[in-house]
């Protein structure tokens, strides 16, 4: 498992909630495959807004997300991190 930090240290971080130092064990685009262990990146597609699948991984336990707009509510104990650009 690799830490957070470590796996966006060249990344440009726009804003950060939640803990820097959590472990993941996967990095993870397709919410369907998403778990407690991932973090799930949200990508905005032509046909599909992966930040739309944001509720749906919170509840599947993911407690890390790299998105380009962080949503309204995050639950405290979840790592929200903001980014320019996600792909």
């Amino acid at each position: 498992m690799k830490k957070l930090k470590d796996i966006l240290k060249d990344v440009k971080i726009l804003e950060q909630k939640g803990q820097p130092g959590r472990e993941i064990g996967q990095i993870c685009f397709d919410s369907r495959k998403a778990d407690a262990q991932s973090v799930f990146v949200a990508l905005k597609g032509t046909r599909v807004n992966g930040h739309d699948f944001i509720p749906t991984v919170l509840e599947k336990g993911v407690k890390a997300i790299v998105c380009e707009e962080a949503p309204d509510e995050i639950p405290a104990d979840i790592s929200c991190i903001t980014v320019p650009d996600a792909q």
